[in-house]
C-alpha cells in the first residue's frame, strides 16, 4: 500500500512582537480546522520566531563605526547594514561579489536571461556583496539578518540557540494539543543555485538518518532529513508568513539537537584548507594558481 504524506500550509494573519508563538500556532491551526496528531512535524520559518520575540531592528537606529564605513566603501553596502552584520555575528570570514557574479552570468537569476526585463529588475535589486559570517557556531550570510520591511528598512535578527527554541515550542505545543509534535526551524540561504531552505534548529526528530542504497548494509549513506523537510516551506508558503505541517512521515522520535550534527564554521574553514592542500598535492601548485587567477 502506498504511504500517504500530507502537507498543510498554514498562513498567519500577522506576527506581532511579543505575541505568544504557541498561541499563534494553535490558533492558526484551529482557524484552518486542522487538529494535531502524534508525530506531526511543524516546519517553522525563522522569521516567525524573530518577529514574535521582537528581534526587529530599524537600520536608521544604527550608527556605523569606522571599520564598517571602510568595509562599506569597498563592498557597495550601506555602512549601517555592515555595522549590523558585525554586531550580530562573531566575525566576517568572506565577501562574495554577488551582483558582479550575476552580471558576469556566473550565477543565474531564476533562469532568466540577460535582456529580459524581469531579469534586469532582479539584477538591479540584488545586493552588491554578501558577507559570510560566523554566528552561533555556524555559517550565515549577513549574520542571518533579513529585510522584512523595505519601506522602513527593518531587519529581522536571528535568535540565539534555535535548538532550544525548537525544543520549547515542541514541548509547549505538544502539551497544549496532547500530542507529540516535532519542530524544525527553517531558514533561507544563498547558494550558487539560488536561495535554498535549510534547517537551523530541531527537536523531536532525528536530523540525520542513515539509509541504504539497496536495502542491505553494503552501501550506506546519511541523509539530512531536517534540510529535506525544510525545502517544503518554500513551496508551501511561498513568501508569506506561516508554518508547514507535515503528517504521515514515518520517523524516529528523538531528543537530539541539530547542532550535534551540523559541521561548525571552524571545521568548514579547516575542510576548505584541506581541500586546497589536497588539490595542490594531487594536481600541482600551478593548477591552483591557474584556478584562482583565471
Amino acid at each position: 500500500m502506498a504511504k500517504k504524506l500530507v502537507v498543510y500550509s498554514i498562513r498567519f494573519q500577522e506576527v506581532l512582537p511579543g505575541e505568544s508563538i504557541i498561541d499563534l500556532i494553535i490558533d492558526s491551526l484551529n482557524r484552518e480546522e486542522v487538529r494535531l496528531e502524534d508525530k506531526d512535524i511543524i516546519l517553522l520559518p525563522i522569521e516567525v520566531i524573530s518577529r514574535s520575540l521582537g528581534l526587529l531592528l530599524k537600520l536608521n537606529s544604527i550608527r556605523p563605526k569606522k571599520k564598517s564605513l571602510t568595509i562599506a566603501s569597498k563592498t557597495g553596502l550601506d555602512p549601517r547594514f555592515v555595522e549590523l552584520v558585525y554586531r550580530e555575528s562573531d566575525g566576517v570570514i568572506a565577501a562574495i561579489p554577488y551582483r558582479k557574479l550575476l552580471e558576469k552570468e556566473l550565477l543565474s537569476i531564476d533562469g532568466l536571461r540577460p535582456g529580459n526585463k524581469a531579469a534586469q529588475i532582479t539584477l538591479d535589486s540584488a545586493p552588491p556583496t554578501l558577507l559570510i559570517t560566523i554566528k552561533n557556531g555556524t555559517l550565515y550570510t549577513n549574520a542571518g539578518a533579513r529585510l522584512v520591511d523595505s519601506r522602513r528598512r527593518i531587519y529581522a535578527l536571528v535568535p540565539e540557540d534555535l535548538d532550544d527554541l525548537a525544543k520549547k515550542i515542541s514541548i509547549d505545543v505538544s502539551n497544549r494539543a496532547g500530542k507529540k509534535v516535532a519542530v524544525i526551524v527553517c531558514d533561507k540561504e544563498f547558494t550558487p543555485w539560488g536561495l535554498v531552505n535549510i534547517a537551523r534548529g530541531s527537536y523531536g526528530i532525528k536530523p540525520l538518518i542513515e539509509k541504504t542504497v539497496d536495502g542491505t548494509n553494503a552501501t550506506r549513506y546519511v541523509e539530512n532529513l531536517a534540510f529535506s523537510l525544510c525545502s517544503l516551506t518554500s513551496i508551501a508558503l511561498e513568501n508569506t508568513l506561516g508554518l508547514v505541517l507535515v503528517r504521515g512521515l514515518d520517523y524516529e522520535w528523538s531528543f537530539e539537537s541539530l547542532r550535534e550534527h551540523i559541521v561548525g564554521a571552524e571545521k568548514i574553514i579547516e575542510i576548505i584548507k584541506e581541500v586546497v592542500s589536497a588539490t595542490k598535492k594531487i594536481l600541482g601548485l600551478k593548477y591552483v594558481f591557474k584556478l584562482l587567477l583565471n
